[in-house]
């Protein structure tokens, strides 16, 4: 039985509460893009920052104009070192993993950069062009950070800590000291690198399992509820021409699993892996997935359970609030039908047996001592309590019950035929009758005719999802 989506739904929220995923896909896009403009902007700013830094000096212009660009530079590189937990969230996030390669080579090529920045930085230190005495980065590092986020309880300078909280101090600095505040936010931004490069080698079960339950719950919230209405309205009107039955959506059904699976790799990753989601979401992560691919996979797993709900519904219809409210009434009524009974595992539900005496039982053509058999079956089974035979008539004579059909139930007609009780059905219809009685050899084959029919759907009366 497939659960409603809204169930799943909030089981999902409840388990992620406060940590679903923030972006849509389309906000994922926007996120790279503009860490893919801000990388690219630095890396221009850092191959000109040398080339400015050797114009300054070959033309021995004043160094304050080195300070002054390694402060920019220090700007723009802690916008970086911002921008980049945004970056490594939708990239690691998310069941795609299209930019691993990228990622490598903003590594590597960051690292080249930082090692001619370093060089340069010598350089300036080793000739002392700011002519000041040598900085402790220590003392820098605390001043371009609050004091108490710029350690961590083992004396190492945190990630957070070495951001540039402290502007008015880093605004005083001199050009050595920025020069540290530079090279301390590179290797932060490094650091972050290294990690995208190599987050997707670091993948334990209960982390792959929680990313593919929250892309999940982002497709459930973002993407499908327009999506569903427009799915079963194109099926009803196209693809089954507004005959809609089970059979026609099984078997639509079973042609989407066949496109899906032999047709698309993430067909293929669903096919070998939907039991285990662990696998599933490294696999799909492995695949380099794009934003499209994604929508894709998700659109047909939810198309696919959506015909398995839609399945569900035309067996086991929703119930609508007259049978409700039907029900309630008959619970009120109720005086003589226990339903939770000894001799089933399962409970009764009052008025699906309501329904079964009122279109298995009741007929145009039936007999009034016909009674007698759904009496005794319903005995049998241990669902009609230990009341009286006028306790039973008075409750299907009432008005909510059976109080309006031809033939009404009746006590004498019961009783005429008590004399079958002690004895199996199996033999009712080769016993003469007792002397005296007003039964014959042919009603006593009627009512074992109409027993066996109850006998047969007697299941219909019980609770078993």
């Amino acid at each position: 039985m497939c659960r409603p989506l809204k169930d799943i739904v909030t089981e999902l929220e409840a388990m992620y509460n406060g940590y679903e995923l923030l972006y849509d896909i389309e906000e994922r896009r926007r996120v790279i893009a503009n860490f893919d403009h801000d990388v690219t902007y630095l890396f221009e700013r850092l191959e000109k920052f040398q080339e400015d830094v050797k114009f300054v000096l070959d033309h021995k212009l004043n160094v304050r104009i080195i300070s002054r660009m390694t402060l920019n530079l220090t700007h723009i590189m802690q916008h970086l070192c911002e921008s980049v937990s945004d970056y490594f969230y939708v990239t690691e996030l998310y069941l795609m993993d299209e930019c691993y390669e990228k990622n490598y080579d903003l590594w590597a090529r960051f690292i080249d950069y930082r090692k001619d920045i370093q060089k340069l930085e010598g350089n300036l230190q080793e000739n002392n062009i700011f002519e000041v005495e040598p900085p402790n980065e220590a003392d820098v590092i605390i001043r371009m950070s609050y004091d108490d986020e710029a350690y961590d309880s083992g004396g190492k300078v945190t990630q957070t800590g070495m951001l540039l909280h402290r502007m008015d101090e880093v605004e005083k600095m001199n050009g050595a000291e920025l020069f540290i505040c530079l090279d301390t936010l590179m290797d932060v931004f490094e650091t972050n690198l290294e990690e995208l490069k190599i987050a997707s080698h670091k993948r334990h079960d209960e982390t792959m399992i929680g990313i593919y339950n929250r892309n999940y719950l982002l497709y459930a919230k973002s993407y499908w509820p327009s999506q569903a209405e427009r799915f079963r309205a194109h099926t009803t009107r196209q693809r089954l021409k507004n005959r809609v039955d089970i059979n026609g959506l099984e078997r639509l059904r079973q042609e989407a699993i066949y496109e899906f699976e032999y047709n698309t790799p993430t067909g293929r990753i669903w096919r070998d892996y939907s039991e285990d989601l662990v696998q599933l979401g490294v696999q799909m992560k492995e695949q380099k997935l794009d934003e499209e691919q994604w929508k894709y996979f998700f659109q047909r797993i939810f198309e696919l359970d959506e015909y398995d709900r839609w399945i569900e519904e035309l067996r086991n219809p929703p119930e609508s609030d007259e049978d409700k409210q039907k029900r309630e009434r008959l619970l009120l009524t109720n005086k003589v039908f226990t339903l939770q009974p000894a001799k089933s595992k399962y409970d009764v539900d009052i008025l699906l047996l309501y329904f079964f005496i009122r279109d298995r039982f009741i007929t145009e053509k039936m007999f009034v001592y016909e009674w007698y058999a759904l009496y005794y079956i319903l005995r049998k089974v241990g669902v009609l309590t230990n009341c009286t035979t006028e306790d039973f008539v008075k409750q299907m004579n009432d008005e909510e019950w059976f109080a309006n059909v031809d033939k009404k139930c009746s006590a004498n007609e019961i009783n005429t035929y008590g004399f079958l009780t002690d004895k199996s059905p199996n033999i009712w219809d080769v016993k003469f009758k007792p002397t005296g009685n007003r039964a014959s050899k042919n009603s006593i084959d009627n009512i074992h005719r109409k027993y066996s029919d109850l006998e047969d759907t007697i299941d219909e009366i019980y609770v078993k999802a």
